[in-house]
């Protein structure tokens, strides 16, 4: 039962730091297309 509830915090670790990930290429297309104007 312990090993599933680790797998779980494993998983959603995985989901945040690609949230952040994608909310990092977000913010780097939006400021580039920002500098264009």
């Amino acid at each position: 039962m312990k090993q599933r509830s680790q797998t779980r915090m494993w998983l959603h670790h995985l989901f945040l730091q690609h949230l952040l990930f994608l909310r990092h290429q977000f913010d780097s297309r939006f400021a580039f297309i920002l500098l264009q104007v």
